[in-house]
């Protein structure tokens, strides 16, 4: 008796919720080569349950609490923002600023 390798003994139920809708229908689709087309699929599948949840999202209505508690009429503390970060954000825009200059100088241009 041939076992198969992805369906092992005892595994039956996990394994088939688990692998079969991806890998094993992807990779018989491509009978088992073309690896670009393969993770490309994997990739995009793997896609398709976040941007339907990204959809239903947009169609849903906030909580009354939230909406009530939600800082989207706040004032910005700006000048605090600022005071905090400044240091901060200019010593990583002169590390890229820096970075970027490198790279562009050993870039090969026309």
């Amino acid at each position: 008796m041939q076992v198969n390798p992805y369906f092992p003994p005892g595994h039956g139920t996990v394994q088939l919720v688990s692998n079969f809708p991806m890998v094993d229908v992807v990779a018989a689709a491509c009978q088992n080569g073309h690896y670009s087309t393969q993770w490309r699929t994997s990739l995009a599948i793997g896609c398709v349950f976040p941007v339907v949840i990204f959809v239903l999202r947009l169609f849903i209505k906030e909580p009354e609490e939230f909406r009530r508690n939600s800082m989207r009429h706040t004032k910005t503390p700006y000048g605090l923002v600022f005071r905090f970060y400044g240091l901060r954000l200019l010593a990583v825009s002169l590390i890229w600023f820096i970075y970027d200059v490198r790279l562009a100088s050993n870039a090969r241009g026309p």
